[in-house]
């Protein structure tokens, strides 16, 4: 007699306010190096408007309503320099992107899996 075998349900290690923040800490220096590069002349992802302008903001904001409970409800969420990322001109997408790469997963974490 052949017995089918139970596909085994483990459970997802929630995504905490602790990890965001840890995630944001690393991804911000990142962004930071980008923007000198850029300003240097230095070929790569983001223009110096969007990351100076818009996403190393955005991110340093996300750090402080996440230190202070003041997050929007998930249902709301959304991260710009996701879009920017994704929709706008300015990031070689055909090669990868360490940035770039990390925003869309933090994006996803943010506006899915944050609690």
């Amino acid at each position: 007699m052949c017995r089918k075998k139970k596909k085994m349900t483990t459970m997802k290690e929630s995504y905490t306010k602790q990890m965001f923040i840890k995630d944001l800490k690393e991804l911000i220096p990142i962004c930071e190096e980008e923007l000198n590069q850029r300003k240097q002349g230095v070929v790569g992802d983001g223009t110096i408007g969007q990351l100076e302008s818009f996403i190393i903001p955005e991110l340093k904001k996300l750090v402080e309503q996440t230190k202070t409970d003041t997050l929007p409800p998930r249902e709301v969420r959304r991260l710009g320099s996701a879009e920017i990322v994704i929709f706008n001109g300015g990031w070689n997408h055909q090669v990868g992107s360490l940035m770039g790469d990390k925003i869309i997963d933090l994006a996803d974490n943010y506006e899915k899996n944050l609690e």
